[in-house]
């Protein structure tokens, strides 16, 4: 019996395709047929094997020099790129494009919003929009809305287009999916939906106005809505006109980092804080193995089998599918919503296998160390290669095999290990190819971890053994070396012998050289940059050979350069410095010398004699902790101080560890310094506010943060304290009197006072200032701006030095102001960005960089309904209102007298035109980065706002509800939108000030209000909780901050005018002093008591005291960039160039070239220069004068070593972390007061106030430092070299070996491998994104739900990442 053949053609032959395991790339391969229909399937990872063999059933390949791109794509790639874009239509149309930028008005809600052109003044250019394109055919368009991302939607019951969130709705995403044509080439975007075209349209935008209202009582916010017909867009069918209007012009791709390349490598810059480096590494190449088992061959019938049963087992959903399983075509049948991934499609008909395979070491040298690329391949810019792997070493083709697999590879370099002992030996290898030589500065040594310093003493060296005999140094080598230097039969290396460096054997001789014996080859530098090798070189001037190493020496490029100074310039010096000619050569030998720790201690042992301190003295509240070594700044509750006025030099240095728990978590006001007004601190917690200042008369009230009374100021020498005014509270302050200005302190010192003593000369601008002024702004150091009534001065912004008492006009501002055609309503200004802004109201704040807001506390009028705009044709007023008035809109006094003016113009419009009375009160809203127009504001009704204070870019408004008698403080983004209302304790009456402090770094609203009996009530709120958490009385009024109308005195009234009254001489038994100021009450008793008192009096009209009490919204101006930053501050006020100037009478006059002045009358004192009128003349200005210097500390670590350095002496302080140079800081020591940076004393871990720790003064509350340990600490009695300085932060650390190479030619080595892993896409450790959302109050079942919807909601885009797990606490 025969058997009858089976006969098939070639194409019954299927070759095996390759797949991943994870299902996350998509091997490139091209499909060749020959003639007759066999499928030479090639796959780009198998083109380059250089071997193959088969172990244990496992077929295995060795592939070269392949980079990721070359054999592999990544899934889920998005054929077209997305736009991020303005929107502009009209775009053909040149004359009109830049008036049609697609603007959203963006309401910061999930509410609709309206897409329009040109409403915002100031930034018609538009707002930026993502353009995904989802396929070939549709697209979406979106922006985000705060937080909230909207959708261009087609919503039909509209006439346009609306952007929506569609997050919290079901829609179908035919209404927010369009049709699109882009030509990316011509920059050029239609969209389409349903056969029209997205086009400029009319439509209708009804807007909503805010007012404040009273409604059964209580406080509420209503809105009024005003129409008006605006552009938008919408979808209409297509014609010529609607097809060029709808052509939108958008801007260029963004322009992808290194787009062509899969593995890319980024760097984070240490020496800029760990920001993401701008430099990659992109396009590796590597040598790879893949491997796939027998076993592991299937076919595609058989995947669809086992896919379709795990659909049904774990009920998967489709994206999940799609995401985490091949889609196949049998599937896709079954469910319409699987959407195929074209690239791979798993055939039934097919073979299929997983490739499994890894890169090998290639960038790692045969001796396993990872380097830069040499000097070699640096100008090329290609990567370091350590190995070249050539074939399998294997014995071939076995099925089963015990043996590990092992790899044959070439390497090119022979390396060595330098270790941190005295010295090390080595010999170059026989063959440098393709080099002679090297010059040492040409190796990897400087970048690869040799020590650099300013001198050989500190530094790594190296010296040649030149002995020729030995070393088999080629002759021709000597010959071509220019400056070689030979030293026979000399066995040369450094010994160390405590403090001692020298040689043995010593018998140098110096061929090529003029002059000089080579010493040694050393590193150096500064620690920032690499450093560069020179070769030191000793003149023998009976010195020892150490004087010659640890000295600084001039640096010379090459000897005929060092000859030709010597010959030109007579110099004591003993060694000079050449950039090195040192060089490696084959075969041979060298010594290096690594600094190591016994160096190190032994040079800093020798110190010791000029150590004050290397441990900590803890004074906590009860015991003093001696010989402490390491202070845990989370236990610790105390300080240590050093009294460094004290050392005899005046020079020192400091130095110690600061392990960080985290690298966010320090919390320090200072952790080192003796800051108050002058002197230096380390610190990052800026908001240091322990004090709560309320002044009342002339006393002066100062509280704890939970208002414990500290102290009661009384200033005897005045009666009226109008301001506090300070910037910091680790300072002093002035007091702004009605008679003078006192400089004082926390404990009531009168530390210095200004009075003015009349009206005129020197005097007129203090005399301004202490008969107030309308508002202040701080800057700098201790400045700050006073905008003043112009009582008495021409131009209204004076300037006062709050730390020398100086106050001088500022013309700049005052002619900016005087050219300003708005300058008669302006009350007060802010920094910008480029200058100063002036704002309308008073009490000016910042929200942030882009939004001011001030207070108007002035009459105005709100219109109670609509008001035409044809009711003002033909007046003045129809160009600005010719849109009409809305309902609810406010109008100054001035402006409102002018509607009614032109009420009548127009008989049939008389009756629109009725107003009420508003508060007394308006916030006003400024953009700072737009020309001047009003903006919004935000106007009370029956209910009067006492003020406005801003932080964390928010602005809050304290207000009280006059019909309920209910307080509030209402809190508000930039935008104007509200966010939450806090309610105030029952017994306030009126408000009075809002103030802010920080507790554990959560910002705590401070509302000062006033009860029944006009005592003070504050209020303090937990601005991150919305908790009220305490209420707290105090047993005084403060002062009357009203704008009110005032009488001063012009003249000293003596007490015996009074001798007739018993209160009034009661009162004022020392008389009435010049320029004391009373209210209309005081004022009336004293003119119904004597009328002829009233020449004696000026009226001042809207004048105001101020309160202070913390002083928050300065501080956090100042240091709002430097928010948990750590910094070394450093101040210093230059009194000094600051002098008193008076002449007393009888010696102002002649000689000319005595006095400066020709003649002077004791009856006709020349102005500013008599006896009772000194004057102030500034020696430098304030900027020279006052000098603040903030150092950001960078590259903060862990575990930080810090060191400041100071030289007194010679004006130098440096800084330096980890080893690093961070900076310094220069004066000239002669003409500065020295003391004032040496005085108060050095405190740790607490602020000072003058001389006095914090913690002596309030004892409730903790002002310590957390997050952190302090350790080895040393305090030494004078100033170190940066190189001494390393020592110390070396001690501190263990010193790695170094290890350098040279090149060799070529060698061979094998690699065994005994374990097999995947390639993994660069840059992720795990497949699996973390989302862990904080602080939020809900409860279980409502996180659940927010679970299920972020899982719904929320896609995975990356290729790497496939699963996002949430965590919500």
């Amino acid at each position: 019996m025969s058997l009858s053949p089976t006969y098939k053609n070639f194409n019954s032959l299927s070759p095996i395709y390759f797949l991943d395991p994870d299902n996350k790339i998509d091997f490139i391969s091209q499909d060749r047929y020959t003639l007759q229909g066999l499928n030479l399937l090639t796959y780009n990872i198998s083109k380059s094997a250089n071997d193959s063999f088969v172990k244990n059933y496992t077929v295995n390949n060795l592939v070269k020099g392949k980079n990721s791109n070359d054999i592999f794509s990544l899934r889920g790639n998005i054929e077209k790129q997305d736009l991020n874009t303005k929107l502009g239509f009209k775009s053909t149309q040149n004359t009109l494009s830049a008036g049609f930028f697609l603007q959203c008005l963006t309401n910061k809600r999930d509410d609709d919003s309206v897409a329009t052109f040109n409403i915002d003044v100031v930034d018609n250019s538009g707002n930026k929009f993502l353009v995904d394109f989802k396929n070939e055919d549709l697209c979406t368009v979106s922006l985000v809305d705060g937080k909230l991302e909207k959708f261009l939607f087609d919503d039909p019951t509209k006439d346009a287009l609306i952007f929506k969130f569609i997050g919290n709705i079901v829609a179908p995403t035919s209404s927010y999916e369009f049709n699109y044509f882009y030509d990316d080439t011509h920059n050029k975007l239609r969209l389409f939906k349903d056969g029209r075209i997205v086009t400029v349209v009319e439509t209708i935008l009804v807007t909503q106005t805010e007012i404040v209202s009273t409604i059964n009582g209580r406080q509420e916010f209503i809105t009024i809505p005003l129409s008006s017909t605006i552009n938008s867009i919408g979808l209409s069918s297509i014609n010529e006109e609607r097809l060029l209007n709808g052509t939108i012009g958008v801007e260029d791709k963004i322009k992808l980092l290194q787009k062509d390349n899969i593995d890319q490598f980024t760097y984070y810059d240490y020496k800029n804080n760990y920001a993401l480096s701008n430099d990659t590494v992109s396009g590796i190449k590597y040598d790879f193995l893949t491997y796939y088992t027998y076993n592991n061959i299937i076919s595609g019938s058989q995947i669809i089998k086992d896919t379709l049963a795990r659909i049904r087992t774990e009920s998967l959903l489709p994206l999940e599918i799609e995401k985490n399983y091949i889609p196949i075509t049998d599937v896709l049948g079954t469910d319409p919503e699987l959407k195929p991934n074209a690239i791979n499609v798993v055939v039934k008909d097919k073979t299929y296998a997983n490739l499994n395979f890894f890169n090998l070491k290639n960038h790692i040298s045969s001796d396993n160390i990872v380097y830069g690329p040499g000097a070699e391949d640096a100008d090329n810019n290609k990567e370091y290669r350590g190995r070249e792997y050539q074939n399998f070493t294997n014995q071939k083709s076995k099925e089963t095999d015990s043996d590990n697999i092992t790899l044959n590879y070439t390497f090119f370099d022979s390396e060595f290990k330098i270790g941190s002992k005295d010295f090390t030996a080595f010999t170059m290898p026989n063959n440098l190819f393709p080099f002679r030589k090297i010059n040492i500065n040409d190796t990897g040594l400087a970048g690869n971890g040799s020590f650099a310093a300013n001198n050989p003493y500190f530094s790594d060296k190296v010296f040649k053994l030149t002995d020729t005999n030995k070393n088999n140094l080629q002759n021709t080598f000597i010959e071509d070396e220019e400056f070689l230097v030979l030293q026979n039969d000399v066995s040369l290396f450094v010994l160390q012998s405590g403090d001692l460096l020298g040689f043995q054997s010593i018998n140098d001789i110096q061929e090529n050289d003029i002059f000089g014996s080579y010493l040694c080859t050393w590193l150096k530098g500064d620690g920032v940059t690499n450093g560069v090798w020179y070769d030191r070189y000793y003149l023998p001037k009976n010195e020892s050979y150490t004087i010659s190493f640890s000295g600084v020496s001039n640096l010379f490029e090459n000897s005929a350069q060092a000859a030709e100074y010597f010959k030109t310039n007579e110099t004591n010096l003993i060694y000079y410095d050449l950039m090195s000619n040192f060089t490696f050569e084959p075969s041979a030998s060298y010594v290096y010398q690594r600094i190591n720790d016994k160096q190190i201690n032994e040079y800093i042992d020798g110190q010791k004699d000029k150590l004050l301190r290397d441990t900590f003295t803890i004074q906590t509240s009860s015991v003093q902790l001696q010989n402490i070594n390491e202070v845990n700044l989370n236990t610790t509750k105390g300080f240590d101080n050093i009294d460094i006025q004290s050392i005899p030099n005046r020079d020192f240095n400091v130095g110690f560890e600061l392990e960080l728990d985290t690298l966010s978590s320090l919390d320090s006001f200072q952790l080192m310094g003796n800051l108050y007004e002058d002197g230096f601190s380390l610190k990052n917690n800026h908001f240091f506010t322990p004090f709560i200042f309320i002044p009342q008369g002339n006393v002066l009230y100062i509280y704890d943060n939970n208002f414990k009374l500290l102290r009661t100021n009384t200033y005897e020498s005045t009666e009226n304290i109008l301001d506090v005014l300070y910037i910091e509270q680790n300072n002093n302050f002035v007091l702004v009197c009605d008679n003078k200005l006192i400089k004082t302190n926390y404990f009531g010192e009168t530390l210095a006072e200004r009075s003015p003593t009349t009206s005129t000369g020197q005097n007129l601008l203090l005399s301004e200032v202490v008969k107030s002024y309308k508002s202040k702004t701080y800057y700098g150091y201790n400045n700050v701006l006073i905008f003043t009534n112009e009582y008495n001065v021409d131009g209204p912004i004076i300037n006062l030095d709050l730390n020398n008492l100086v106050l001088t006009k500022e013309p700049a501002l005052n002619l900016q102001l005087k050219t300003d055609p708005f300058s008669g309503i302006y009350q007060s200004l802010v920094p910008t960005a480029t200058g100063y802004r002036f704002l309308e109201g008073q009490s000016p704040v910042k929200i942030d960089e882009s939004v001011a807001c001030s207070l108007d506390n002035s009459n105005r009028f709100i219109s109670t309904q609509f008001i035409p705009g044809e009711a003002f044709r033909g007046t003045p007023l129809f160009d600005s209102l010719s849109g009409g008035v809305i309902a609810g809109r406010s109008f100054t006094e001035s402006d409102y007298d002018d509607l009614l003016l032109y009420s009548g113009t127009n008989p049939a419009f008389t009756q629109y035109f009725t107003f009420r009375q508003a508060g007394r009160a308006r916030i006003i809203f400024d953009l700072l980065e737009s020309e001047r127009f009003e903006d919004p504001i935000l106007d009370s009704i029956n209910s009067k706002i006492y003020d406005i204070n801003s932080a964390d870019s928010r602005l809050f408004v304290q207000y009280v509800n006059l019909t309920a008698s209910q307080g509030y403080v209402q809190e508000f983004t930039s935008e104007r939108f509200r966010l939450s209302a806090y309610e105030l304790s029952n017994t306030v009456a009126e408000g009075y000030k809002l103030d802010f402090i920080e507790e554990n770094k959560q910002l705590k609203i401070l509302s000062f209000a006033r009860d029944l009996s006009s005592n003070i009530v504050i209020d303090k709120i937990n601005a991150t909780t919305g908790l009220l958490e305490n209420t707290y009385s105090i047993p005084i009024t403060g002062s009357d901050i009203t704008s009110q109308t005032v009488y001063i005195a012009t003249e000293n009234i003596a007490s015996s005018v009074f001798s007739s009254s018993n209160s009034l001489s009661a009162e004022y038994n020392n008389g009435i002093y010049y320029n004391r100021r009373f209210n209309t009450k005081q004022y009336s008793d004293i003119i119904n008591f004597n009328g002829t008192l009233n020449t004696k009096f000026d009226t001042l009209t809207g004048s105001r005291m101020f309160i202070n009490p913390t002083s928050y919204y300065s501080i956090n101006q100042k240091y709002s960039s430097y928010r948990d930053k750590l910094i070394f501050k450093f101040n210093l006020n230059s009194l000094t160039n600051v002098r008193w100037i008076t002449e007393k009478w009888n010696e102002a006059g002649p000689p000319l070239s005595a006095t400066g002045y020709s003649s002077f009358e004791w009856t006709n004192p020349a102005l500013g220069l008599s006896a009772w009128d000194g004057s102030i003349q500034l020696q430098q200005s304030e900027d020279t004068s006052n000098v603040e210097i903030i150092f950001e500390i960078p590259n903060l670590d862990i575990k930080n070593y810090i060191n400041l350095d100071f030289d007194i002496n010679s004006g130098k302080i440096r800084l330096y972390n980890n080893g690093l140079f961070i900076g310094d800081i220069t004066f000239e020591p002669n003409l500065i007061p020295i003391e004032r940076i040496i005085y108060p004393e050095l405190f740790i871990n607490t602020q000072n106030i003058r001389n006095t720790p914090i913690d002596n003064i309030v004892t409730d509350i903790s002002y310590n430092s957390k997050g952190g340990l302090l350790k080895n600490f040393k305090v030494h009695n004078t100033s170190f070299e940066t190189s001494l300085i390393n020592y110390l932060e070396l001690q501190t650390k263990s010193i790695d070996p170094l290890y350098f190479r040279v090149p060799c030619a070529t060698r061979n080595k094998t690699e065994e491998i005994d374990t097999m892993f995947n390639y993994n896409i660069p840059g992720n450790i795990s497949n699996y994104v973390k989302v862990n959302i904080k602080n939020i109050d809900i409860n279980n079942d409502v996180k659940a739900q927010l679970e299920d919807y972020l899982k719904r909601s929320v896609k995975v885009v990356t290729p790497s990442q496939q699963k996002l797990i949430y965590n919500v606490d």
